[in-house]
């Protein structure tokens, strides 16, 4: 059963007192509540981008702060509580899962008050002022997408009806359907804001790329540029996936690549046939990867004479791919995609990990999305 978790901001007034210098580019500020650390970590990212641009601690003076950001590009900001370290050493560190999210476009400064889970955003520039004016006019979605959220948690803690379960997603996906058609109602009203883009990437994006088109010069070759071609790019892809998805099935004979490993040499995946292929899609940011490697290099060592495993690290910088492999001592082969051969889209991959198994003619046997237990099963199967 599929479940529609959705996040969502509630605005409060600014904190007293608060009143941070507007006339500097490049400079989020503010006045934040709540927090037990003399630390918050601010994150920035590049739109489509797993990596961050920039991860810094901030110190947090009487809940304030001030932090300088490069800003030649537009940049999603996170920002969070540093882990506070309890007195017993041997404690791990109190994590909080709220966090605030934000948009830095160039020449912007921003100034955030409230809370880690409840703030307000303002800025120098008229995108903000419409952010929030269109926040405002779809409240209505997001509460009721928060309440029916906070209501489908408590009733799956109590292991309750299904049906109620399940006509609780129903009705989360009938407002969600109408906050996703809010979006393309503003793009199509405003395509000359640079709002109208940062909405589109809120869309899914096999539907937001349809309207790419209605979007104006000046906003595809202005301050969100690089949003808009990397969007562009994505949509591309999405595309080819979408001709690709019949192709990539048990049965098929599965496209040849060819990739560089930690080495730097050049792996062909034609070379390995006469054994079993898996084919494991993963990341060093992807948790679920990680959770798997343990039990995958049991059967890796059990089965290692008749299968082998090629590691495909996908959304990967090179060091955190490195650095991933060394501190999980994965033995078999492992190769990047950085995006310039695109194995990710020549093969349709859309969740991780995904494992594709192989046969020794390099068809396709089986493919499994997420930790499967029924992987390791039809390993037993294949290698008996």
């Amino acid at each position: 059963m599929k479940k529609f978790l959705y996040a969502w901001t509630l605005i409060l007034p600014l904190c007293i007192g608060c009143n941070p210098d507007l006339s500097q580019n490049g400079v989020i500020s503010g006045c934040l509540s709540g927090i037990d650390s003399d630390t918050i970590i601010i994150t920035s990212f590049l739109f489509g981008e797993r990596t961050p641009l920039i991860s810094d601690t901030v110190a947090l003076k009487d809940g304030h702060f001030l932090s300088n950001f490069p800003d030649t590009v537009f940049q999603n900001i996170i920002i969070q509580a540093k882990p506070k370290m309890h007195n017993n050493a041997q404690s791990v560190p109190a994590v909080s899962m709220s966090a605030i999210q934000c948009a830095l476009l160039p020449n912007s400064t921003i100034t955030i008050a409230g809370t880690l889970s409840s703030f307000k955003v303002n800025g120098n520039l008229p995108f903000y002022d419409e952010l929030e004016a269109f926040n405002d006019s779809a409240k209505l979605y997001l509460d009721s997408i928060g309440y029916l959220n906070t209501k489908y948690l408590k009733l799956s803690k109590q292991n309750n009806n299904p049906d109620l379960l399940q006509e609780n997603i129903e009705i989360q996906s009938a407002f969600y359907q109408q906050y996703m058609k809010a979006h393309i109602n503003y793009i199509i009203q405003y395509p000359d804001n640079n709002l109208s883009l940062y909405l589109l990437t809120k869309i899914p994006i096999e539907q937001g790329g349809t309207f790419l088109n209605q979007l104006s010069e000046r906003v595809k070759t202005g301050a969100l540029a690089s949003v808009y071609k990397k969007y562009e790019q994505l949509y591309k892809e999405e595309l080819i996936m979408r001709e690709t998805k019949n192709k990539v099935r048990p049965g098929s004979l599965i496209a040849d690549f060819t990739l560089s490993d930690v080495n730097g040499k050049k792996l062909t995946l034609s070379s390995l046939k006469g054994k079993y292929v898996i084919l494991d899609f993963w990341g060093s940011w992807c948790s679920w990867c990680l959770e798997g490697f343990p039990r995958m290099k049991k059967y890796y060592e059990k089965y290692k004479s008749k299968i082998e495993i090629v590691g495909i690290a996908c959304g990967d910088s090179d060091s955190n791919w490195r650095n991933s492999i060394a501190k999980n001592e994965l033995p078999w082969i492992n190769v990047i995609d950085n995006g310039k051969e695109s194995v990710v889209t020549l093969y349709a991959i859309s969740g991780f990990p995904t494992k594709i198994i192989l046969d020794t003619q390099g068809r396709i046997i089986e493919i499994f999305v997420g930790e499967n237990p029924e992987f390791y099963t039809m390993l037993d199967e294949l290698c008996k």
